[in-house]
C-alpha cells in the first residue's frame, strides 16, 4: 500500500504566472465551460485531476483547492477515482477570477454536497468527460484562429515554463508541478541560450519588416 503523502504547500507567488499568449487568446472563446480551464491555467494541475475535483476539495473560506485524486476513466458518469499520476497531493490558492466563477456558478445548496463535481459539465451535471474537455479546447483554438495545442501543453507545460522564464525558483516550480523528482522540473527550465535564440529570431524579423517599409 502506498504511504499517505503530506500535502505540499504551494508558494503564493506561484499562483500568479505570467499569462501565456496562447491561453490569453483561446480561453476567452470558452464561455459557459470556462471554469475548468481557469483552474487548469492557474494551478497547472493535470486534466484528470481537474475533472476529479469535488465540492469537498474546495475550501470556500480559505479559497484553496485540495488536489488529492484524479479520475481514472474518460467518462464523467459513475467515475472511477484513484491516486494522482505521481501519487502526490497539494493545496492551491484559487485566483480571484476562479473563485468568483465558483461563487457565481455553484448554488448555495450545492455547496453542501461534497461528492458533487466542482466543475460540472453544464449540460449533464456530471464531471467532464476527457473527450469533451479536448473538444472544447480544439473548438476554442479554431475560433481564436490559432494553431491547436493540446490542453496539457497549453496549461501545465506553458504555465510552468512561464514561471521559469519569469525567474521563479526551480524549487517553487517543482512545488507547483508537484514533481517527485527535480529532473522532471528541469524540462520546463528555459536556458539563456534558448532565450537568446528566440530574441535573435525576433530581432531579425523586426529588421526584415523595417526593410520592407
Amino acid at each position: 500500500m502506498r504511504a499517505q503523502s503530506v500535502p505540499t504547500p504551494v508558494p503564493p507567488c506561484a499562483n500568479r504566472p505570467r499569462e501565456p499568449e496562447l491561453q490569453g487568446s483561446v480561453r476567452p472563446q470558452i464561455r459557459e465551460n470556462r471554469g475548468i480551464f481557469l483552474c487548469l491555467a492557474y494551478t497547472t494541475i493535470r486534466v484528470s485531476e481537474a475533472r476529479g475535483l469535488c465540492i469537498r476539495h474546495y475550501d470556500w473560506k480559505a479559497r484553496e483547492i485540495d488536489v488529492c485524486e484524479a479520475l481514472k476513466t474518460g467518462s464523467g458518469e459513475n467515475p472511477v477515482r484513484g491516486d494522482t499520476k505521481t501519487g502526490s497531493r497539494g493545496k492551491y490558492p484559487a485566483a480571484e477570477d476562479l473563485h468568483r466563477w465558483l461563487l457565481e456558478r455553484t448554488p448555495q445548496a450545492n455547496r453542501f454536497d461534497g461528492d458533487a463535481p466542482l466543475f460540472p459539465n453544464p449540460r449533464t451535471g456530471n464531471a467532464y468527460r476527457r473527450q469533451v474537455v479536448t473538444r472544447l479546447w480544439e473548438k476554442a483554438c479554431e475560433v481564436a484562429k490559432v494553431d491547436y495545442v493540446p490542453v496539457y501543453a497549453a496549461t501545465k507545460r506553458s504555465g510552468l515554463t512561464a514561471l521559469s522564464e519569469a525567474g521563479i525558483s526551480i524549487d517553487d516550480v517543482q512545488a507547483m508541478g508537484r514533481h517527485a523528482d527535480a529532473r522532471m522540473t528541469r524540462e520546463y527550465v528555459v536556458e539563456d541560450d534558448q532565450k537568446r535564440k528566440r530574441a535573435s529570431e525576433a530581432l531579425a524579423e523586426m529588421i526584415e519588416r523595417e526593410k520592407g517599409r
